[in-house]
């Protein structure tokens, strides 16, 4: 009977070569857990509009809470996470608040700081989106109902169309999970499309029964579409930060 070869033996270069890369494997499994443990733990935040780069709003906010009492649709929130480095900073949370990009940016204005700021003239003819969404009115007011898309569109055609202009403030970007999205199972659902206030018609529906298409060029984060979204218990849609 023939006797099987004896077992191959490592150089000591290749012993520590697979030791180191054994080593490697494991410690980017365990920073993968602890990245996502953080990232539950500190969920991205949305910022009201004119919010600087985060590392500079950080050291700008004093948490007065200025920019949440001026808000007269009480859309911005405190940060209430006990003990972490951004409580009590300002905040909007799709889909339970959004913010309706008052023309007069109340809450820009009450900032002492500057960790709401706006460089630059703001355009004369940009209209709040709280006077395009009927509905949505402050406290004791009463909203017009909307004007026509001055693009004309219905929501059928691609959202790259080159006569909208682009949001003047931009907080966050929509971003759709597909999978979750009712018209995928043959749901005529037409909630993000009808939500979104702007006239620069972020949100378009190209497929008959398709999910929704966000232009990045022309969506400013507000939230509507997120809010709006019937999806249970996930929405199809979620805000993504956008920062400076």
């Amino acid at each position: 009977m023939k006797e099987p070869p004896p077992p191959k033996r490592l150089t000591r270069a290749a012993f520590f070569r697979e030791s180191w890369r054994a080593i490697a494997s494991l410690f980017y499994d365990l920073l993968g857990d602890w990245l996502d443990v953080v990232e539950k733990a500190f969920p991205e935040v949305i910022r009201p509009p004119g919010a600087v780069a985060e590392g500079r709003f950080m050291e700008l906010c004093t948490r007065c809470g200025a920019c949440r009492q001026a808000c007269p649709f009480f859309a911005i929130r405190p940060v209430l996470r006990p003990g972490s480095f951004d409580e009590g900073t300002p905040q909007i949370q799709p889909p339970e608040t959004w913010c309706r990009m008052c023309a007069d940016l109340p809450c820009v204005r009450a900032c002492p700081t500057g960790a709401l700021h706006l460089p630059g003239p703001r355009p004369e003819n940009v209209a709040s989106l709280a006077l395009i969404l009927p509905g949505h009115a402050p406290p004791g007011q009463t909203i017009p109902a909307p004007a026509p898309c001055p693009t004309g569109s219905s929501g059928s055609a691609s959202p790259a169309s080159p006569a909208a202009e682009p949001p003047p403030w931009r907080i966050g970007l929509a971003e759709v999970a597909a999978e979750r999205c009712l018209r995928r199972a043959g749901i005529s659902c037409t909630a993000c499309l009808t939500a979104c206030p702007t006239r620069f018609r972020a949100v378009a529906l190209p497929a008959p029964d398709g999910p929704p298409v966000i232009d990045p060029e022309r969506c400013c984060g507000c939230g509507a579409c997120c809010a709006a979204c019937p999806a249970v218990p996930d929405r199809a849609i979620r805000i993504a930060a956008r920062h400076g």
